[in-house]
């Protein structure tokens, strides 16, 4: 399997007009393949500092998607999540949301009541998926479908590591292919055509976009003229002349005398549709023929196959560092990928996409594939670090029959996160489980939307981490807490000793920085329980700072430097 990163650079856009992203948000033209992430389609810019800051789509998946439609959900929120530096948890789903549309597999096909969705997945091929652009009603749909489950994974994957661009995010855009086609027509003297890429494919034994749909709208006068120019293009032979469109001589006479950059000379000598990934183009022209353009690019060069990066042991993954390089997260002090793959069982796995939607949120950078279901592969030690979510999960399950995690004792409608080490060889995993389908969706929740805050998030809310420096500072006897216990302790270990003399009367100190009240009363009663005796003095010594009293004082008179 060929893995696909994906890396983003993040800057600062200044802008001498508070009002330029939000009109261009207004502005946007009808959206297609090549402009999915443009600001003002899938994500928008709602403070107008042109970056975008929220999600505009909404998931539209059946009553009861099947594991893949929720698998390749989550794919694609990974990606919503990645093109925004904000977004709202959970992920909107249904049709009454506001935004654009995704409707995802057969189950999200039917739950959008559209009657001409433009795709029909029993048309594609075993392995072949495909990524739809509709409008219908001044709505915009986008439609993820595939043959079958792989087919439908395949598809969710080029939305969410390839679109808009031919292979990777580091190829050439799609919106070149729309230039090449429109150069194209304007050589053949067709003026004010429109081309709009409606449908790309996928497959899983190909990398890249198999086949892109390009709609052309002509003048019905200029049908043949059209045909005639896609046909040229289709014949095009390397060396032929290109496709740009023709100069008149005035300008080309104009332009004698300019300096020519290299990067002009490569723009102008390229061979048109000879992208990395691109199988076809499908040019359909209205009211006239459908003609198919194969690509022509090179094919890659034999060699390995790189291996996922990432996938090593994460030796300091707890509760408290999932969303760092600890633990999900992989790179520098800025995290560029994401180094785990959630693995969703049968059921409790509804809110699989928020936590997918967070991971590309968190991160500059991620992996595809990120979602595998458990059922479509073995040897979870081969993997990098899995998630394991929801209930009947082959890899929990055989995490419990180990004796590593124990479900057996949790009740109704609760649920389990739990960091288990050296879960599969020298790899941990976290597992996101519970007792029945609430429980498990309860845990889900919690480490989707909350992790690492307790309950509701904020700078000043606790935090797992709260916990843990909590729970280390009793233990090394930093707290009053701690203190308290290591005195108690202390005090437990000296009447195991003195456990064979009867012992008529005690004097106990404990020392504690900022005591509570009533220990005094706690530390008699375990003392004449422990002691034996009632004829106890029991003195708590505040160590408080702000509270202490003298311990040393002397008085010096110091003679002036200046006194003559």
């Amino acid at each position: 399997m060929r893995y696909i990163p994906i890396l983003v650079t993040t800057a600062l856009i200044l802008n001498s007009s508070a009002t330029t992203a939000v009109s261009a948000q207004t502005q946007t033209a009808v959206m297609d393949l090549a402009t999915l992430y443009d600001l003002g389609n899938l994500v928008v810019d709602t403070n107008a500092d042109s970056v975008p800051d929220l999600v505009n789509a909404s998931l539209i998946l059946g009553e009861t998607p099947t594991i893949t439609e929720t698998a390749a959900a989550a794919e694609i929120s990974a990606r919503l999540g990645f093109e925004t530096m904000a977004m709202n948890l959970p992920i909107q789903r249904g049709i009454a949301a506001e935004g654009i549309l995704i409707a995802i597999g057969r189950s999200g096909l039917a739950a959008s009541g559209l009657s001409s969705p433009g795709i029909d997945p029993t048309s594609l091929d075993a392995g072949e998926g495909s990524v739809v652009i509709r409008n219908v009603d001044d709505r915009t749909w986008v439609l993820v479908v595939g043959g079958d489950d792989e087919g439908l994974m395949a598809a969710a994957r080029l939305f969410s590591g390839v679109l808009p661009h031919t292979r990777t995010l580091s190829t050439e855009k799609l919106g070149a292919v729309a230039e090449d086609i429109s150069d194209a027509l304007a050589n053949a003297g067709v003026v004010d055509g429109e081309v709009r890429l409606t449908q790309a494919r996928a497959r899983i034994d190909r990398d890249g976009v198999s086949r892109v749909v390009a709609d052309i709208t002509v003048d019905p006068v200029d049908i043949d003229s059209a045909a005639t120019a896609m046909r040229r293009l289709r014949d095009l032979e390397p060396g032929d002349e290109d496709s740009r469109p023709e100069e008149s001589a005035e300008i080309s006479e104009q332009e004698t005398d300019s300096v020519t950059t290299q990067g002009d000379d490569q723009e102008y000598n390229r061979i048109p549709l000879s992208y990395p990934g691109l199988g076809s183009v499908e040019a359909r022209i209205t009211d006239g023929p459908v003609i198919r353009l194969q690509g022509r690019a090179e094919p890659d060069p034999p060699g390995p196959i790189s291996g996922r990066p990432g996938g090593g042991a994460k030796n300091d993954l707890d509760l408290s560092s999932l969303y760092t390089t600890d633990g999900f997260l992989g790179g520098g002090p800025i995290p560029d990928r994401i180094d785990v793959v959630l693995v969703p069982g049968s059921s409790g796995i509804e809110g699989l996409p928020d936590l997918a939607g967070r991971l590309g949120l968190e991160s500059t950078g991620f992996v595809v594939p990120l979602v595998r279901p458990a059922e479509t592969f073995d040897n979870p030690g081969s993997q990098p670090t899995l998630v394991l979510v929801g209930t009947g999960n082959r890899f929990t399950d055989q995490l419990a029959d180990s004796g590593l995690i124990n479900t057996s004792a949790l009740g109704p409608g609760e649920g389990l996160i739990q960091i288990v080490p050296d879960a599969f060889g020298s790899k941990s995993s976290l597992v996101v489980t519970g007792s029945d389908n609430s429980g498990a969706l309860r845990a889900l929740e919690q480490v989707a939307l909350t992790f690492p805050h307790l309950d509701e998030r904020g700078k000043d809310r606790p935090t797992v981490d709260d916990v843990e420096q909590e729970v280390w500072d009793a233990l090394s006897g930093y707290s009053p807490v701690g203190q308290a216990a290591i005195g108690l302790y202390k005090l437990d270990r000296i009447a195991e000793k003195l456990s064979d003399v009867t012992v008529s009367s005690a004097r106990v100190l404990m020392s504690v920085e900022k005591a509570e009240d009533g220990l005094g009363e706690y530390v008699r009663a375990r003392a004449s329980s422990s002691l034996g005796t009632d004829n106890l003095e029991v003195l708590i010594d505040d160590r408080d700072v702000q509270k202490a009293g003298t311990i040393f004082e002397e008085t010096k008179t110091l003679p002036s430097e200046v006194d003559r």
